[in-house]
């Protein structure tokens, strides 16, 4: 059963937040099991020094889809460190303040967002490394007209069909980018600068945590793209650190689902 994370719920509300989860509709509590991670202060927070913690009790549970309730600044930068390794939503800190004396309008509030889950779970979280998601998107240079689809895998509180109309987007996206290499059997993703991001290479490289998972998928360790030019030739590679990097003729360079290079 998949596991979502109520993060940032302080600590003085966690018991009427939980009897309000306990009271939601039967259908979600049989798709979730829910678990919360408590802010520190008296006000809704995900608080800097705790987003690793968090990352890594989202990996604990599998690839936890996380629910973040932050009330202050800097929501943003949380949100930033999150999203792209886990499944990352903010709930209503308002409705969640309210919580100790009226608990329907937050019951309501949290099948409203499982219910989005779902969607999101069944149409467009990634299954196996083959997924463009799994591309790094602030690297690979999509085709005209493809490059929101990790935008909107990111987003929430969108209109009912959002996700399947996602799903079908992303079918697209595949087909539409992949080329069978050279005259072997395998198949890889081809940029619009004719790079080729090879998925089926040895694995080698240590992957930090937490930069092994993607949209809640855990991608094996070690794991890159051997990403080269489609006719060998030479080119330059900016990875997500910022470093560019000069490639010879016939020469590849291994990159990470997140767009880092991989030593």
């Amino acid at each position: 059963m998949p596991v979502v994370l109520f993060a940032g719920v302080p600590e003085k509300l966690v018991r009427q937040a939980k009897a309000a989860a306990s009271l939601i509709d039967a259908a979600y509590l049989k798709n979730w099991e829910i678990r919360f991670f408590p802010g520190n202060d008296r006000f809704p927070q995900i608080g800097t020094a705790q987003v690793n913690a968090l990352l890594e009790k989202a990996a604990e549970h599998g690839g936890a889809h996380i629910i973040g309730f932050h009330q202050t600044d800097g929501s943003g930068a949380i949100a930033a460190q999150i999203r792209t390794h886990f499944r990352f939503r903010w709930g209503d800190s308002s409705i969640l303040r309210s919580v100790a004396s009226e608990m329907p309008p937050f019951q309501a509030h949290l099948e409203g967002m499982l219910a989005e889950e779902d969607r999101w779970r069944d149409h467009v979280m990634p299954r196996e490394r083959s997924s463009p998601l799994i591309l790094p998107g602030n690297i690979f240079g999509p085709l005209q007209g493809h490059a929101d689809i990790w935008d909107e895998c990111q987003m929430f509180g969108r209109h009912d069909e959002h996700f399947e109309q996602l799903a079908k987007k992303i079918r697209h996206f595949a087909a539409e980018h992949t080329k069978t290499y050279k005259t072997t059997r395998f198949t890889y993703m081809v940029d619009r600068a004719n790079l080729v991001w090879k998925d089926s290479g040895p694995f080698h490289a240590k992957t930090p945590f937490p930069r092994r998972w993607k949209y809640s998928l855990e991608i094996e360790d070690k794991f890159h793209y051997d990403v080269e030019h489609q006719k060998k030739s030479p080119f330059a590679f900016m990875d997500s650190s910022g470093t560019s990097t000069a490639i010879k003729s016939g020469k590849h360079i291994n990159i990470d689902c997140h767009g880092f290079k991989s030593h």
